[in-house]
């Protein structure tokens, strides 16, 4: 056939004019289109489906691997570094796991375990324990978490519309999307980043909890795929818990028939059992701090207007990709505004998407995919400065901060991308299903190599602006209160202002009257203090460690436990140890976890070890059955 056709076009070409380049272009047309549909059927296949993710994470991995062993990214980079070199120090230390980061503040110690999830920056300090530079386990985990959305985003989309092929566009499309690359590389958000990877799972089980052509087993097990995402979210940014959860109320409403069906309300109590207790460990020790006066529950902070940091409408169709950081448009203009929106590909899809929503209104209205593109759009809708957030804000009074808490309106671009990677594959595939397979692939080429476009000239900036970042210079901003080091220092006491900031690096052991100090020994939050109370009333000794819960101290000898308390703002919030009237000996101060926060700690490992044994126990009776009915 294919002779036969070469042959006319050979025929056609002696002693004709237009008809020849006519024919000529037919031809390469058919050639190129036969190519396509080559590609089509490779990727269809296990070698092409394992080849298509191998190039996805290569291609999305390219900043780690050519900025090697410089830091890509700006923004919140030192922060998490920092967070990475505390886990470290706080292992060293004999803290497991790590809730006061010693190095901090000079060696004053930092919160971060307590109020921010850490579970997957373990990684990172077992590698840097292991004598890495800060430079090589930063890549490392960017590698690791670019895998780790890959596959998980692979395995979701390829189960919710049953298709390889549309497994692979959609992995490719959330993973090299504008918004989750620029989070990765120019922003170094790596809760919010991480809270990425885990958002297809929760899709996953909200698509087998409500779509209508999911098989009775499916619908059953939805609360596997639901839980883990909303633990591994939990687990990366506590934020991206509350606006995930706010989508999903979302969905349940729209589907409120089918939400409060017995099957659906088991399957939500399920979720939220198992993500209270895989996540106690860490919830126990946050609420009991949250109790105290900290600069994240001051009050004032729902004065924090966000309307202004949203994203002009504008953006979010109009990419031009650059690698300036500042954060709103409305401080700095669009000339260093930082490059932020949806990407072309899926504004390609959702321009699809709503013309076959327009068109065929009667025959999609109701699919899942329709209700991810109207709820993708008011995600993108919310990022954006038009969306009333400073009305909403004053409207609710003293309850303010739960908008304020979320700072940047364009966080919503995460679930946005995620929407809309759903709706661009689920009209893809109503297209393929109602005889426009053609039509389908053309667009789906056009999405994917407009992704990949994009992605390669953001990403290409990223490397030519990647510096060098030492491990020498990790340790010098350790020792500050430099903003990036401790964010905005959220987790310091209330009262704490700029003052506090830079009295608390250059804290020193120090003693009331009478109270003389004999010896000084400091290993990370370890102290032992050797002091002779000269007269016969209480005295104190002032230590450089920053008050937190947990500071215990005892004779060294007795082991008689004495009086540890905060400084307060005169003493800049330093670790305060009462020394009772005649006393002369050692004392030991050091962090120690409250009792409750072990047993929280230990029935998290229980819940964890259960459900290992509980799916290794049905993977066991899997294959027991599939072998009887071979």
């Amino acid at each position: 056939m294919r002779r036969a056709f070469k042959a006319r076009v050979i025929f056609c070409t002696v002693g004709h004019g237009k008809e020849d380049k006519s024919v000529q272009s037919s031809y390469k047309v058919s050639r190129a289109y036969r190519g396509f549909s080559w590609l089509y059927q490779f990727l269809g296949t296990p070698q092409g489906i394992a080849l298509g993710l191998a190039l996805i994470i290569s291609f999305v991995s390219l900043p780690a691997f050519s900025a090697w062993p410089w830091c890509t990214g700006e923004q919140d980079l030192i922060y998490h570094l920092a967070r990475i070199e505390g886990i470290k120090e706080g292992l060293l230390s004999g803290q497991f796991p790590v809730k006061i980061e010693p190095p901090q503040l000079n060696g004053a110690g930092y919160a971060n375990g307590v109020f921010y999830p850490d579970l997957f920056l373990y990684f990172p300090a077992f590698l840097a324990l292991a004598g890495l530079s800060v430079g090589s386990t930063w890549n490392i985990m960017l590698v690791a978490i670019n895998v780790a959305c890959c596959l998980l985003s692979y395995g979701s989309f390829k189960r919710m519309f049953g298709s390889k092929r549309l497994g692979l566009l959609g992995s490719l499309l959330y993973t090299a999307g504008f918004y989750r690359l620029m989070d990765v590389y120019l922003r170094s958000t790596v809760g919010e980043h991480l809270a990425l990877v885990f958002l297809p799972l929760v899709a996953l089980g909200m698509w087998r909890l409500y779509a209508p052509d999911v098989s009775e087993d499916s619908r059953r097990r939805a609360w596997l795929p639901l839980a883990a995402g909303f633990v591994g979210i939990a687990q990366s940014h506590l934020l991206s818990i509350e606006m995930t959860g706010l989508f999903c109320l979302f969905v349940m409403l729209f589907f409120w028939r089918k939400t409060f069906t017995k099957g659906v309300l088991v399957c939500w109590l399920k979720v939220a059992v198992l993500v209270v207790l895989l996540d106690l460990y860490f919830l126990v020790p946050l609420l009991d701090y949250l109790q105290g006066s900290f600069s994240i529950t001051d009050p004032s902070r729902k004065t924090w207007w966000i309307g202004g940091d949203g994203v002009n409408p504008v953006e979010l169709i109009t990419l031009i990709p650059t690698n300036s950081s500042s954060l709103s448009i409305f401080s700095f203009g669009f000339q260093t505004d930082m490059p932020i929106g949806l990407g072309y590909a899926l504004v390609i899809g959702g321009f699809v998407g709503l013309t076959v929503l327009f068109r065929e209104k009667k025959d999609v209205a109701g699919e899942p995919w329709v209700v991810a593109l109207i709820l993708g759009l008011l995600a993108a809708f919310m990022s954006t400065c038009a969306f009333p957030w400073n009305f909403l804000q004053r409207s609710l009074g003293s309850y303010a901060s739960l908008v304020a808490n979320i700072q940047f309106p364009w966080r919503f671009l995460g679930i946005a991308s995620l929407l809309l990677v759903i709706a661009s594959c689920g009209v893809l595939l109503h297209l393929a299903k109602t005889g426009r397979l053609r039509s389908a692939k053309l667009i789906a080429v056009a999405m994917g190599g407009l992704t990949c476009l994009v992605a390669a000239v953001f990403m290409a900036l990223q490397v030519k602006s990647s510096v060098p970042f030492s491990d020498e210079d990790l340790s010098y901003y350790m020792g500050t209160s430099a903003y990036g080091v401790i964010g905005n220092g959220e987790y310091l006491p209330g009262e704490v202002n700029e003052a506090n900031k830079s009295a608390i690096v250059n804290l020193k052991t120090w003693s009331s009257v009478g109270v003389e100090i004999e010896r000084v020994d400091k290993s990370y939050l370890n102290m032992s203090v050797e002091v002779d109370n000269t007269i016969d009333q209480e005295g104190f000794i002032s230590l450089p460690l920053l008050w937190y819960k947990g500071y215990v101290a005892t004779d060294a000898l007795t082991g008689e436990a004495l009086q540890t308390t905060s400084a307060g703002a005169a003493g800049n919030f330093a670790v305060r140890v009462i020394i009772p009237a005649d006393y002369a000996g050692t004392i030991q101060v050091r962090f120690v976890e409250p009792w409750y926060w072990r047993v929280a700690e230990w029935i998290s490992l229980s819940a964890v070890m259960l459900l290992v044994m509980r799916g290794t126990r049905h993977r066991h009776i899997h294959r027991k059955r599939k072998g009887n009915s071979g």
